[in-house]
């Protein structure tokens, strides 16, 4: 059984081809989140919460991105005395749902159909691959033009 999505808190920080539980001192994963369509519905709402409870992954998450198997498409389950409650949800004034993962000290922000990450200590959304990406090249692009500026000046930029 592979999640779509899991985190892991207090295993070693390093490239894995998969992660299984037994080769990690029996470290289930913390946070779990299932991406659900057609053919996963059955498994993600009946094997897979079954197993994720025995095993004790603290939050279950699960997101029908396409809105059309799972009401509300973002549901969110914590394990509590070795069973699975609902998480609470809240909506914010321009309809964002909202799912608080208290393993992750994130909220999970539902607005139409796109699901995003959100650090409240921040008051920022965790940036997307695309957005990182983005990100960096401009960070870099500004990083050039500064050193550039500097040779001009007759400044040594690894001197700066």
């Amino acid at each position: 059984m592979a999640p779509d999505v899991f985190v892991v808190f207090g295993v070693e920080n390093r490239q894995r081809r998969i992660y299984t539980v037994w080769e990690e001192g029996d470290r289930p994963p913390n946070f779990v989140l299932e991406i659900t369509s057609k053919t996963t519905l059955s498994k993600d709402q009946g094997a897979k919460k079954g197993i994720y409870a025995f095993l004790g992954v603290e939050e279950y998450y699960q997101y029908d991105p396409t809105g059309d198997y799972l009401t509300p498409t973002l549901q969110g389950l914590r394990l509590v005395d070795g069973n699975y409650l609902t998480v609470p949800t809240s909506t914010l004034s321009d309809g964002t749902m909202v799912l608080p993962s208290a393993v992750l000290s994130l909220e999970l922000h539902l607005k139409g159909q796109v699901m995003r990450f959100y650090n409240p200590a921040t008051q920022q959304y965790l940036l997307t691959h695309e957005e990182e990406t983005a990100a960096r090249q401009t960070a870099e692009e500004r990083a050039q033009r500064l050193a550039a500026k500097l040779r001009e000046l007759n400044i040594d930029p690894d001197a700066v």
